[in-house]
Formats: C-alpha cells, sequence, structure tokens
C-alpha cells in the first residue's frame, strides 16, 4: 500500500472486489487507519479486475502445450519465470482498459455508476493498476 502515495501522490484510489476478505473488520479498519480511498463496485465483478486477466495469461503460459510438472518446486519455478516475463504491454493495455470498463458496468448498474464516477472525477480518472510480487502470493 506504500506504493500507491509514492506512484500517484496522496491523491489516488484503490480497487479491489467485494471477496469477503476484503470486507473483513481487520482490512476496514486498515484502509481507515491508513486514509486509503476505497472504488467500490458490485460483488464479483471480474470485468473490473484486471488482475484476474493477468493470472488467465500466466495459467496458460505456465501450461503451455499441455505441460506437465513433477515437482513442486519446478511449478514454482515456471510460475516465477513467467511473472518475470509479464509484459508491459499487457500491463498497459489493461490498465488503459479500466476507464472503459468501469463505464461499461456503468451502464449496467445504475447503483455502482454514480460511486465511480464521482470517485474517478474526484481522482481525474487515473488508473494505475498496483499487481502484488509472487513472493506476497506465496506468503513470503
Amino acid at each position: 500500500m506504500t506504493e500507491g502515495p509514492r506512484l500517484c501522490g496522496n491523491d489516488w484510489v484503490f480497487q479491489q472486489d467485494n471477496a469477503p476478505i476484503h470486507n473483513a473488520r481487520l482490512t476496514k479498519t486498515f484502509f481507515q487507519e491508513n486514509n486509503i480511498t476505497l472504488l467500490d463496485h458490485p460483488a464479483c465483478s471480474p470485468d473490473l479486475n484486471p488482475i484476474e486477466n493477468i493470472w488467465g495469461w500466466m495459467a496458460r503460459e505456465v501450461y503451455k502445450n499441455g505441460l506437465q510438472f513433477q515437482t513442486v518446486d519446478a511449478l514454482r519455478e515456471a510460475i516465477f519465470t513467467t511473472w518475470r516475463n509479464i509484459r508491459t504491454s499487457l500491463l498497459e493495455t489493461l490498465t488503459s482498459s479500466m476507464p472503459k470498463r468501469i463505464f461499461e458496468v456503468c451502464a449496467l448498474a445504475s447503483t455502482f455508476c454514480g460511486t465511480a464516477e464521482a470517485t474517478l472525477e474526484s481522482k481525474g480518472r487515473h488508473i494505475t493498476l498496483f499487481v502484488p510480487h509472487p513472493l506476497d502470493l506465496l506468503g513470503k
């Protein structure tokens, strides 16, 4: 979370889905105590979560050509290698598609629309994709 202000200044919005873990009391307290503005959106909204596209791309790359792994270490190495090889252009494409994704959801979900538009307008529609490091995902 320290990367938000470092990369975007103090005027930034954090985007996450409404998965139960994201709505835990401890999580909400953390965001409040650190003055982090959240972009609320409907539950189960993969269209608003570009990391889902990255996970799909990674799975296709790791298991390309029907590749199977004999050990956990071999699989782990393949995952880390794939992660290191994510093209910047893929990340740029996903982040640049966010305003369009948000406004497409607005067309379908009017209750979300007002929140998203107000948040994005107040933040100048600056959207940055923060992707966790693989070690964070493995709890290391």
